[in-house]
């Protein structure tokens, strides 16, 4: 049974047993008065009888109106019509008021939707004003709609300036054909997303991102935009991409090399890094692996830095020798760095060619070693004139024993002979060795790097300064113990020998007695060699202390000095891996400490003879001097017996003084022709 019927059935119930109960009332009634009820027309019943005789047939009413007719009882017809339209009435006010209660559940629910309707209206609504982009509805090409951000996007203030009006008007005008084309083409434009281009209030233009939607608008297809302004987003790539073209044609023109890796391989090097390593064109070199760039011996460090900075790690800026297409060396300082290229991490290398640098660098240090020579020629003139002068005395004194009266001295005579000659080969023992230190520094071979003792080199430096040292104070010297250290003897006493005439020359004259210059060597905990220079001259105020190693920086009078001395010092040591500090108290003098990495141990150990295979050829033997007295010398004369003593105890071939060169000439083809015949 469906609901509906249950319900009229509901409705109809109560009405069935109403009509029953007036149904058996008029029965009774019937019944009690019967008898009493005469057919035929009665006393103020005419009214009734004509009211009945005139009702239409086919009227519910016309059995009464056939019943009083008849003069039949009516009594029974009554009964009848009474019950059927009570019964009918009841149905009909109970249909009714269930058609009521329908209608109005129907109404309510209705007005529910309506409301919930509304309701998300008011809220889509709300949302859609809120958003951040425009949101532009139109209809046949006229603006419906328009939420804040779109007045905001094309600078109107209030929506009534763009409802209304033609939403092609919005569009820069170098697209308006293609959007027309596209309306053309369909009223309901198929959903997608794009870029477009709009003018502003003010005509500038917009760079938008869009969401173009069909929906229904007032009952009436419409389409929905989402505008999102990227104009910003767009003037800054805009200004990347001229950065990145900006910085391509600078570093396309830079003169500093630069190489990119990607897994350890070339994949991009600049025009500056091809002309430094004679490469014609960019992929002689593209493609090549980083370990043979450098010379063989450089290889190592470069393997270093890769892992180094494969596992994170920031590597310092260090000098290296590149192989040049041509075969030749160039000497860079580099510095690699992790970087991400066309959206790779990759490896970029910057160098730079310091070989001419370097070059000037040995000329400038080789000139500060000359200006301080030539600071020194006086002393150290001074200091070779002194055992000339005993020497040529002595000299003379033996030649005039020799040559005099008494050809053949005694025996007294002989020992004053002998001891002038002592005196004179002390004497140029001493020459010998200031010419040996005058030749240590003012030699070029700077490449030159080996284990060196400090405290023979400071010796030697102390023998070119101890004239001017000796006029300004007493020197003091502590040689404890220190480690060799791998460097260069010519450019250590370079170093020493400026701190040294510092120090004398930072000390006033007059009051050498008082005065001291302390040379000390020890060991620090980190097995560094520490050599310490300290004077107890004027000292140093701060100021002067923060600049003493700019270069042709001076606190000296003009003339004296060039203001390079401490900035070569420091670039020296810094070059060893050291470093060079000073301490200075105004009026108490200064200290200064260099700090040198010690040797490794295999480079200290003295290395072993190796007998090198002699190549067949001929021999020869040169004895080649610029003095022929020196000549002379190695030509004539004779054996002494320590000479003779030694030459005695070893296995080599000897000719003894006088040689004949046709006896030297022999032996040496002898030795020739046996080696060749083993």
């Amino acid at each position: 049974m469906r609901p509906s019927t249950a319900k009229v059935i509901s409705f109809i119930t109560p009405s069935v047993a109403l009509c029953a109960v007036l149904g058996l009332t008029t029965i009774a009634l019937s019944v009690v008065g019967a008898g009493h009820i005469r057919v035929g027309p009665q006393r103020g019943s005419a009214d009734l009888y004509t009211a009945v005789a005139h009702l239409e047939r086919g009227s519910v009413y016309a059995p009464v109106r056939d019943a009083l007719a008849s003069r039949a009882p009516i009594w029974p017809a009554v009964t009848g019509l009474a019950f059927a339209a009570s019964l009918f009435v009841a149905i009909r006010a109970r249909v009714r008021a269930w058609r009521i209660a329908k209608a109005r559940a129907a109404a309510q629910r209705i007005s529910n939707v309506v409301c919930e309707r509304e309701r998300s209206e008011r809220n889509l609504r709300g949302v859609i004003e809120g958003l951040p982009d425009a949101v532009l509805i139109q209809k046949r090409g006229v603006i419906q709609y328009v939420n804040p951000a779109a007045l905001a996007l094309f600078g109107h203030p209030r929506a009534e300036d763009l409802i209304g009006k033609r939403s092609i008007d919005l569009v820069h005008p170098d697209e308006r054909e293609e959007v027309l084309r596209l309306r053309g083409e369909s009223p309901r434009l198929p959903p997608r997303i794009g870029t477009r281009r709009f003018v502003n209030r003010d005509g500038s233009t917009l760079w938008t991102e869009h969401t173009v939607t069909n929906v229904e608008f007032d009952g009436e297809p419409a389409i929905a935009l989402v505008i999102r302004d990227v104009t910003a987003r767009h003037r800054a790539e805009q200004a990347l991409h001229r950065t990145e073209k900006s910085f391509r044609t600078l570093i396309e023109h830079i003169p500093l090399g630069i190489l990119v890796l990607r897994d350890e391989k070339v994949i991009y090097a600049n025009t500056a890094w091809l002309r430094m390593c004679r490469v014609a064109l960019p992929h002689d070199i593209l493609g090549r692996d980083a370990r043979d760039i450098p010379i063989e011996e450089e290889r190592p460090m470069v393997e270093a830095r890769l892992a180094g900075l494969g596992r994170g790690e920031s590597q310092p800026a260090a000098e290296m020798r590149l192989r040049a297409e041509d075969g030749s060396t160039v000497r860079v300082e580099s510095r690699s760095m992790r970087i991400e290229f066309d959206g790779t991490p990759c490896i970029a290398v910057v160098a730079r060619d310091v070989g001419p640098e370097r070059e000037m660098q040995k000329r400038l240090m080789l000139s500060d070693r000359m200006v301080s020579i030539g600071t020194l020629a006086a002393g150290v003139a001074h200091e070779i004139n002194n055992p000339l002068a005993y020497i040529l005395a002595n000299l003379d004194f033996s030649l005039e024993m020799l040559r005099g009266p008494r050809a053949s001295p005694d025996a007294s005579s002989r020992a004053d002979i002998n001891d002038a000659l002592e005196q004179a080969r002390e004497g140029a023992g001493r020459v010998r060795a200031i010419v040996r230190d005058l030749k240590m520094f003012s030699r070029r071979d700077e490449e030159t790097i080996g284990p060196v003792d400090l405290e023979r080199v400071l010796e030697s430096s102390i023998n070119m300064a101890f004239n001017d040292i000796r006029h300004r104070g007493r020197l003091v010297k502590q040689f404890d113990a220190a480690p060799r250290v791998l460097a260069n003897e010519a450019r250590l006493g370079q170093i020493f020998l400026n701190l040294l005439v510092n120090a004398a020359q930072a000390i006033p004259d007059g009051d050498a007695e008082s005065n001291r210059i302390f040379v000390q060597t020890s060991t620090d905990e980190m097995g560094r060699a520490v050599v310490s220079v300290k004077d107890t001259g004027e000292g140093m105020t701060p100021e002067t202390q923060r600049r003493i190693f700019d270069p042709f920086f001076t606190t000296k009078p003009l003339g004296v000095g060039t203001g390079l001395g401490l900035a070569i010092c420091q670039s020296i040591v810094q070059s060893l891996g050291g470093e060079i500090e000073v301490e200075s108290v105004p009026g108490k003098g200064s200290t200064f400490r260099v700090f040198l990495p010690a040797a490794p141990s295999d480079a200290c150990a003295p290395r072993g003879a190796v007998d090198a295979p002699m190549k067949a050829g001929r021999g020869r033997v040169l004895l080649v001097d610029d003095e022929p007295m020196i000549g002379r010398a190695m030509e004539g004369g004779v054996f002494t017996e320590q000479a003779a003593a030694f030459v005695s105890d070893i296995p080599n071939l000897r000719l003894e003084k006088p040689i004949d060169s046709n006896k030297l000439r022999a032996v040496v083809n002898e030795r020739i022709a046996g080696r060749r015949s083993n």
